[in-house]
């Protein structure tokens, strides 16, 4: 299988997708994009916590695009 980078701005958006490679496919090639220029102050630092609790649970990795607002 190739690797894939998901790009996700919350937690409930991976989900799906991470429940299906776990019981289908294989997890351990799945990269978490986090990135959601959208969102700034304790929304941003919220979603990207979550984001890596579910990273934690699953077992891939997370990686945090840049964010270039102040938090």
């Amino acid at each position: 299988m190739n690797k894939i980078l998901l790009h996700t701005c919350c937690a409930p958006c991976a989900l799906p997708v991470l429940d299906y490679f776990e019981n289908n496919g294989n997890i351990s090639d799945i990269t978490l994009f986090f990135f959601n220029p959208n969102i700034y102050g304790e929304e941003y630092i919220k979603r990207l916590e979550y984001v890596k609790k579910i990273g934690e649970h699953y077992k891939v990795f997370v990686i945090e695009g840049e964010n270039k607002h102040d938090r």
